[in-house]
């Protein structure tokens, strides 16, 4: 694997950057937002901002063999952002972010499938960035003598919030190969745009099929609305920008070790969520793997 230019590279570390925040700004809105609600919200959102960069860009050539990666984004990602949601509105964000470590593992295994070669340094990062999330066990009493494997079947089982983020952490490896896959054959402001319109409609169909009165605070543009919509665009942007010219594997190790390092440092600072010496062990073998990913 080949790093490409710095700019790449910065954008990798961008894109994930914003992902970690929006998991954190996500888990703010499902308070008062249902999961269906707030999906609406980020990708009608999201839509504006990318029709100026079409705009901007100013190229619109599109081939036919792009709609099939290009649907298969848009589908997936809208039920990943449904469950994500779902996820960290009814459970702990160190408990059920972690169960993102397996979109590293997709991404590599589907980017095989793209000619991508990796070399050993940056498989043994994945398994460290994979491994480092899996130490972080929320089982507790009886299920801390077991190893580590058991406890995390025993927090699946006890956590259903743990389960949905496992299917997230699937359907967002599978995301960034059928981006890369779509980008062949279309400009990346035009898959932006078709992407998110296509999710947004979806996730709308859905809301308006499905919709609870009375139960969600009504809705209203503010500040804190405008900067949860920029942070998505950001984070799928130059997500974007980067599968094109990176490694998707690698590029989901890293957007996944930024943001289980993020979810623990939010969780204890603004939700006070307990962390533990497993924890902590966790956060270096995130960032040694990281590292491996990214060091030349």
């Amino acid at each position: 694997m080949t790093l490409g230019s710095p700019t790449i590279l910065i954008s990798v570390f961008l894109s994930a950057a914003s992902w970690a925040a929006l998991d954190a700004l996500r888990k703010l809105f499902g308070k008062n937002y249902s999961p269906l609600l707030l999906a609406c919200i980020l990708f009608l959102g999201q839509l504006p901002v990318f029709l100026v960069w079409m705009a901007v860009d100013g190229e619109y050539s599109l081939s036919p063999e792009y709609f099939v990666p290009g649907a298969l984004v848009a589908l997936v990602n809208a039920l990943a952002t449904i469950l994500f949601n779902r996820s960290v509105s009814i459970s702990p964000l160190s408990e059920t972010i972690p169960f993102l470590a397996v979109s590293p593992a997709v991404a590599s295994f589907l980017g095989l499938f793209l000619g991508e070669t990796l070399a050993p340094r940056n498989w043994f990062g994945i398994v460290l960035v994979i491994g480092g999330a899996l130490l972080i066990s929320p089982g507790n009493g009886e299920s801390q003598k077991r190893n580590i494997l058991q406890r995390r079947v025993d927090a699946l089982r006890q956590n259903s919030g743990g389960l949905l983020m496992l299917l997230v952490g699937v359907c967002w490896g599978s995301t960034v190969f059928f981006d890369k896959a779509a980008l062949l054959y279309a400009p990346k402001p035009i898959h932006a745009v078709i992407g998110t319109s296509l999710s947004s409609l979806l996730v709308v169909f859905i809301y308006l099929r499905r919709r609870t009165q009375g139960l969600e605070a009504p809705f209203r543009l503010s500040p804190s609305v405008l900067l949860l919509v920029l942070t998505a665009a950001s984070a799928y942007g130059f997500q974007i920008v980067s599968v094109q010219s990176f490694s998707v594997g690698p590029f989901e190790a890293i957007k996944r070790g930024v943001g289980i390092l993020s979810s623990l440092f939010v969780g204890l600072t603004f939700f006070r969520e307990q962390i533990t010496p497993s924890k902590g062990l966790a956060a270096t073998l995130l960032a040694i793997g990281v590292s491996c990913i990214v060091i030349e």
